[in-house]
C-alpha cells in the first residue's frame, strides 16, 4: 500500500487523514493500494468481537 504525505490538503483522493500538521492519503487511481486499504478495514472489523478476548490481527510490514 502506497501512502503519500504532503503539507497541503490533497484533492480528489481515495482516502486521507491528517496527523501532526501533515496529510496522509491514498491516490484515487492506485487500485492496489485501495484494495489493500479496504482489506485492512475488513480484517479490523472482523477482529472485533463481543465474546471473550478480542482476536489479534497481525499484518507483516516491509516484508
Amino acid at each position: 500500500m502506497v501512502v503519500h504525505v504532503t503539507k497541503e490538503r490533497p484533492e480528489a483522493v481515495f482516502s486521507w487523514t491528517s496527523y501532526n500538521h501533515k496529510f496522509y492519503w491514498i491516490a484515487d487511481d492506485d487500485f492496489d493500494s485501495k484494495l489493500a486499504f479496504t482489506m485492512l478495514q475488513i480484517l479490523l472489523e472482523l477482529s472485533k468481537t463481543s465474546k471473550g478476548p478480542n482476536t489479534i490481527v497481525t499484518i507483516p510490514a516491509n516484508g
